[in-house]
């Protein structure tokens, strides 16, 4: 297995969606898990074996909470954003990134409002 460090690879994908959506990391844009309130968090959900020693693959989910025009507008930004080759962000290159599934956008509660969420999923390669 690659020795890139799983937690710098969601780092850099953290920072190149922070810059592509216009958001601010740990501020508007979290590496992990959203917190209360309004946001956009990008997750590695799990990774995809079987592609050699000097790769490493990743199922990513970008998912995020607001009001609905705004996260209908981030999530059509997402898709606009794919494919994307030979990124570079936090100094890392990401070999490629493209949309894997459907994704899409829901009403959900947070501290008892009622919210818009949305769910968007790509791979993301790194060597």
């Amino acid at each position: 297995m690659s020795s890139l460090d799983i937690i710098v690879c969601e780092r850099a994908l953290t920072a190149f969606w922070a810059a592509e959506l216009g958001l601010e990391v740990d501020k508007t844009i979290f590496r992990g898990c959203l917190p209360a309130g309004d946001g956009v968090a990008v997750r590695i959900v799990s990774e995809l074996t079987g592609e050699g020693p000097e790769i490493r693959k990743f199922n990513v989910q970008i998912i995020g909470r607001g009001d609905r025009d705004v996260c209908l507008s981030r999530l059509a930004a997402c898709g606009d954003a794919l494919p994307r080759y030979g990124a570079v962000a936090n100094g890392l290159t990401i070999r490629a990134m493209l949309r894997r599934g459907s994704g899409g956008s829901f009403p959900a509660t947070d501290q008892g409002r009622v919210r818009e969420q949305f769910s968007f999923n790509l791979v993301a390669t790194f060597c």
